[in-house]
């Protein structure tokens, strides 16, 4: 009908545009102009579109012109994933591509949630958990990393107090000398006790023990 036919005719339109932005010189006015148009009229198609496939063909071009190797709107960007998702709720493409979408903007627990949403869509389903998986895995290398930074930031070198006051053995600091060979009371020898006693040892300036 004449409504499905405007709607091709803009996304014929929106194709031409992008096409001219892709030959166009990187980071050029000219390049953002284009794709502003072809975005203008996917959004054109999405609006006039008569058949559902005709209006998901037409969210799916207006998503890519948005994304961070075209006109790089993560707002826009989302808000056209959300129509696809509220247009075929049942596939969950789009909704793993708006967690990655999210992640990447690094709202972690935005994204988390989007995952979530996911599996509870499909709880029986074995993508969600995969995907769920590797998203967990990559917070934990994230979070690792930073930890490790951290420590190494905060970390004292010898003879330097720690955030506590506490000196490290090395430089100025002697390390303290054993006087004496320790030895099992005789009531544990008895008992047949066995084994290595660790003790954390806190000596003040003037050497004598504060804590142990």
């Amino acid at each position: 009908d004449a409504v499905t036919d405007s709607a091709a005719s803009e996304i014929c339109a929106g194709d031409d545009a992008a096409r001219l932005a892709a030959a166009a010189p990187p980071d050029s006015t000219l390049r953002t102009r284009q794709f502003e148009v072809a975005a203008a009229h996917y959004r054109r198609a999405v609006t006039v579109a008569a058949k559902p496939e005709t209006k998901l063909l037409a969210l799916n071009v207006l998503a890519g012109v948005y994304d961070a190797q075209h006109l790089h709107d993560p707002g826009q960007m989302e808000t056209v994933l959300r129509e696809i998702i509220a247009l075929m709720p049942e596939d969950l493409a789009p909704v793993f591509r708006l967690a990655t979408l999210q992640e990447g903007e690094g709202r972690v627990d935005v994204a988390e949630a989007t995952l979530l949403d996911a599996r509870h869509r499909k709880p029986d389903a074995v993508e969600p958990y995969r995907v769920l998986t590797q998203f967990f895995a990559r917070r934990v290398t994230a979070l690792s990393k930073q930890e490790a930074q951290n420590q190494a930031q905060t970390a004292t070198g010898p003879g330097e107090p720690d955030a506590e006051g506490v000196y490290r053995v090395g430089g100025a600091i002697a390390p303290p000398a054993r006087e004496g060979v320790p030895r099992f009371p005789p009531e544990a020898q008895a008992a047949g006790v066995r084994g290595v006693v660790v003790a954390e040892v806190v000596i003040d300036t003037s050497g004598k023990v504060t804590d142990a």
